[in-house]
């Protein structure tokens, strides 16, 4: 007994018995033991007027089963796709209990719904299951097997295109791992796997791991990286991460970005100028049970005194303005990022930084500040403002202004995406 099943749309070639169209031939080569055609509603009247349920039951020694569809217009890829997915899934079933093999009629029905069929093939909504294209009786008389390779490449082409065009670098790898026999071509790919990995973890802030993939890549050379080095150049790194995040709507890691990047460039700036003007108030202390790079900060009072006592007055004008039940100034605990936000704004608010209105953005950063602090109290979805970033990257181009460094590229990853869309292309050739 055969071990197939049939599954087939039935086209104009086959409305007419006897003249052996596309689905008489398989059935004759095949003789399956179960049948499936598909009518659409174009179809319908002809095919019970022309009496073809009983030719092809003649044909057949095992179960025909007819479904009547509601396919006004087959070129509509949803339209055929909503009206057969239940029975596709029911005839999956059947094929995996019965531990049977699927075969497409892939010559019968337009192009938009031999695409829909083979979509469920490939995507596994149709396990175990292949194609055949019937000849033209006039000219051949050979059944063709198609094994769906080109419907499966062009798949995952247009997947990980998209992932690629996202950056999502860690579904790319992860894709490349589980379909192994999909672009072989690809996944043979030294340069391409280097690039995914490279990628994935300057995208999600690894620097060091990604250091140490270019480092032993040659391909990768053309992109003269080094892992930052302070936090300044950790922002850069980092706001670029978080535009992929905004990209993909993740507003959670958004904000959770913005929120780091924005203090890291408060202590980064606060310490420059700090070192530019010789004012020696912060101290490091190493604290017990913590490694070097987490010693602590802590602010100084004598040597604010004796330095700055301009900044302490400042600093307990504005706390006094709080309101708040404490209104000193701690300096035995922690030096933390809203005093060190404060001493930053005493600086920033001088006339010489008139042509740098760093303060004017991290004022606009208040609500970033407020929402960040609320994602470790709630659960619910963040409310994000698109603004945020683009304050962030005013503070990150108008601090490089102030500090004499190069202008800023924050467009590596649309670089690196060219490069693997370019590798991705060749591979499905």
């Amino acid at each position: 007994m055969s071990r197939n099943i049939l599954i087939s749309f039935i086209g104009s070639h086959d409305l007419t018995a006897g003249k052996n169209g596309a689905v008489e031939q398989l059935i004759s080569f095949l003789k399956p033991q179960k049948t499936y055609l598909f009518l659409t509603n174009d179809y319908k009247k002809e095919f019970y007027q022309n009496n073809l349920k009983e030719y092809y039951s003649s044909l057949l020694t095992e179960e025909l089963e007819i479904i009547d569809t509601d396919i006004k217009n087959p070129t509509d890829f949803e339209e055929i796709a909503k009206n057969i997915s239940d029975k596709i899934e029911e005839i999956n079933n059947y094929i995996l209990e019965n531990k049977l093999n699927g075969v497409l009629n892939l010559t019968s029905g337009t192009p938009a719904i031999l695409s829909v069929l083979s979509l469920f093939a490939i995507t596994g909504q149709l396990n175990k299951t292949m194609g055949l294209y019937a000849p033209n009786p006039k000219y051949d008389n050979k059944i063709k097997t198609n094994s769906l390779d080109y419907y499966k490449n062009s798949f995952a082409y247009k997947t990980l295109k998209k992932l690629i065009n996202t950056c999502n670098y860690s579904a790319v790898e992860s894709f490349l791992k589980t379909e192994k026999k999909i672009l072989p071509k690809l996944g043979n790919n030294k340069e391409f796997k280097e690039l995914v990995s490279f990628a994935k973890n300057r995208a999600n802030c690894a620097f060091d791991e990604a250091y140490k993939i270019w480092e032993k890549s040659e391909f990768l050379k053309k992109y003269n990286y080094n892992p930052p080095k302070n936090l300044f150049e950790k922002s850069v790194e980092c706001l670029m991460s978080a535009e992929i995040s905004q990209m993909n709507e993740d507003y959670f890691q958004t904000v959770l970005k913005l929120g780091i990047i924005r203090e890291n460039l408060v202590s980064f700036l606060l310490d420059k100028i700090l070192s530019l003007k010789d004012f020696k108030i912060i101290d490091t202390k190493q604290c017990q049970n913590r490694k070097e790079e987490e010693s602590i900060r802590f602010l100084n009072e004598n040597k604010l005194n004796e330095q700055c006592p301009q900044i302490k007055k400042y600093l307990e004008e504005k706390m006094q303005s709080f309101d708040s039940a404490n209104k000193k100034i701690d300096y035995n605990r922690e030096l933390t990022s809203f005093l060190e936000g404060m001493i930053l704004e005493y600086f920033l608010t001088q006339e010489e930084f008139e042509n740098y209105p760093i303060q004017k953005e991290l004022y606009k950063l208040e609500g970033l500040k407020k929402q960040r602090n609320e994602l470790a109290h709630t659960i619910n979805a963040p409310k994000y403002n698109i603004n945020w970033r683009k304050s962030i990257e005013a503070i990150i181009n108008l601090t490089a202004q102030y500090l004499g460094y190069n202008p800023q590229d924050l467009n590596v990853y649309k670089e690196i995406n060219a490069d693997l869309l370019k590798i991705l292309k060749k591979a499905l050739n």
